[in-house]
This record gives C-alpha cells, structure tokens and sequence, in this order.
C-alpha cells in the first residue's frame, strides 16, 4: 500500500494518475485543507491537473466521456467521486449568477466562464459546491462527493 504524506503537489499527482499503479493509496497527509471550500478547490485543482496534463488539453469539450471516466478513476484514488454534466444553459438565467461568471480568454483564445455556487448556503456539505464551466458551445457542472466505503 502506498502512503502519501508530505510530499509536493506535483509528486503527489504523479502517483494520483499512475496507469500502472497496482496497489491502493491507503493514507493521504494534505497540509492547508481546513474546510469544505479549501478540499473544493483542491478537488478542481486536481481535476485540472488531470485533464491538462494527463490527457494534454486545456479544452474541456474535446474530453470523452472514456477519458473522464479515467479521470474519475484516478481520483476515486482519493477518496473523491466526480459528477460532471451538460445543463441547460438556462439553468443560470438569474441576475445572481450571472453576475457571478467570471470570464477568461484561454491560449486557443476563446472566452470560457466560471462561476463556483454553493447550493442552500450548505457551506459544509462538499456535494452542494458546484463549478460552472461556459464554454462557447455548453454549460458543464461539476462537483464532488466523498466516496463511502462500509466496512461491515
């Protein structure tokens, strides 16, 4: 069994997405992680890294579904299911959200959009993060949930 503690972001990620791991991360040491928002982010981080460095894209739209159910594998590894879907764009015709999209130019030059909500003020509750991503062409919803394991 592999232990992670202590050790770099990056290190950490290469064990995260090894193909080839054959044992199971058993313990993960992650020093900064205080509250629900500060594993949300560290979960989009994750997420990010995987899909630009372990699958070369920067572009959301160009991931298959094969490629983010790798993904997922990968961070199941920690611990941590991915939700990831297409939703209507009129999903966010309200004034709050759309006043709370930021917008970013990637490297291809196309704008995306980003907004984080928190579903019912549910500040402690990991599911009720929601990542928006606006792409030119579809609204993607992403959020995170602990993976239960029982042990009976």
């Amino acid at each position: 069994m592999t232990q992670l503690d202590n050790i770099k972001f990056e290190e950490s990620m290469r064990y995260i997405f090894d193909k080839d791991l054959s044992e199971k991360i058993e313990d993960i040491s992650i020093n900064g992680l205080e509250n629900t928002i500060d594993i949300f982010w560290f979960c989009v981080k994750v997420l990010r890294y995987g899909i630009v460095n372990e699958l070369g894209t920067a572009n959301i739209e160009s991931v298959s579904m094969h490629q983010f159910q790798y993904i997922q594998e990968c961070m199941s590894r920690l611990g941590i299911f991915v939700h990831y879907e297409i939703v209507s764009s009129t999903e966010f015709d309200t004034p709050f959200l759309r006043d709370q999209i930021s917008i970013h130019i990637n490297s291809t030059g196309k704008r995306l959009g980003m907004t984080h909500f928190i579903e019912n003020n549910q500040e402690d509750n990991l599911p009720a993060h929601k990542l928006f991503l606006f792409t030119p062409h579809s609204v993607y919803k992403i959020h995170f949930d602990f993976i239960r394991i029982d042990t009976m």
